[in-house]
Formats: C-alpha cells, sequence, structure tokens
C-alpha cells in the first residue's frame, strides 16, 4: 500500500515545459508538488527499509541501506535525466526523476539552514540532563579542544592535498 504512491508518481511524466523554465545546467526548475515528491518517497521507503530490518535477522545497519537506497535512486535519476536530456528525447522525463535532481542541486546552505537546527535540537532534548553535568568537566577538557584540534589539522590536510586543484581557500 505504502508502494502505491511511489509507482503512480513515478510512472506519471511531467508535464511538458518550455525552455524558459530550465537553468543554465539544463535542469528543470520544477513544480512545487513534484518537489515535494522526493522527501515523501524517501520517508516511504526508510519505514518500509526500518520495518524490514527489525523483521529480519539481516545484520545491516539502516543508515548504510538507506544511503545505498539513495545512492541508487540518486544514479537511476542520472541517468534518466542524461538520456532525456542530451538524446532529446521527444518523452517527458518522470516525476520522481525530476524532484530528485531538483534536490541534489540545492544549495548546501539552505540544506543546512532549514535541517541542522531541528537536527541539533532533537539531539539536544534527548540528552539526559544528569549525565551531561557529570561529564561537562571532561567535555570541556577533552571534546572541546579536540574538535579545535581535528578542524585545524582537517584544514592543514586539506590545504596541502587539495592545493593543486585550485580551491580557494580565502573564507
Amino acid at each position: 500500500a505504502l508502494l502505491f504512491p511511489l509507482l503512480c508518481y513515478y510512472t506519471v511524466p511531467t508535464a511538458a515545459q518550455d525552455d524558459s523554465d530550465h537553468d543554465a545546467a539544463g535542469f528543470s526548475n520544477g513544480d512545487p508538488a513534484t518537489t515535494v515528491l522526493f522527501p515523501w518517497v524517501v520517508q516511504c521507503l526508510g519505514v518500509c527499509v526500518f520495518f524490514l530490518l527489525t523483521r529480519t535477522e539481516v545484520p545491516l545497519p539502516y543508515a548504510a541501506v538507506m544511503f545505498g537506497v539513495g545512492t541508487v535512486m540518486g544514479a537511476v535519476a542520472s541517468v534518466r535525466a542524461r538520456s532525456y536530456y542530451n538524446d532529446g528525447d521527444d518523452g517527458e522525463l518522470d516525476q520522481l526523476s525530476a524532484s530528485i535532481l531538483q534536490w541534489s542541486n540545492i544549495n548546501s546552505a539552505v540544506l543546512l539552514l532549514v535541517f541542522l537546527p531541528g537536527l541539533i535540537f532533537r539531539d539536544a532534548i534527548e540528552v539526559n540532563f544528569g549525565l551531561f553535568v557529570k561529564s561537562l568537566s571532561q567535555l570541556v577538557l577533552l571534546a572541546f579542544p579536540m574538535v579545535l584540534v581535528g578542524t585545524v589539522l582537517t584544514a592543514v590536510v586539506g590545504y596541502y592535498a587539495l592545493n593543486d586543484y585550485g580551491f580557494p581557500f580565502s573564507l
């Protein structure tokens, strides 16, 4: 029953769009209803994967399975889009592939500003306050300085390892 919306939207083509509705890379700016499709499909798939993993004896972590599912979905959408845009098919790109492409091209700053506060709040609300107070001295003494050391080491390795690629390192 949960896969029915996926099958319906995956096989229904998107509405025909003129060239003004495409960005410089050729990807469709899309319909807002198409954009919302991908998160709903992923939530349904996540529920199904979680149900299957908790009911079977398969020793696979949920995050790894969802990473694999997302990789396959992205690869299929990319192949479909490449054949649609490069081969000049007269057909139309399906709605799920269009939605995946819209989400894959999302601005990283917007993604962090929208989703990160909710994720941090969820983790903060689940913290045992007594245990947090008890371990606060250890956190201040060890964790905080080591995060700074890790940041500096990552920057040094990135600077020297990626310097040949011409990435700008100025803030």
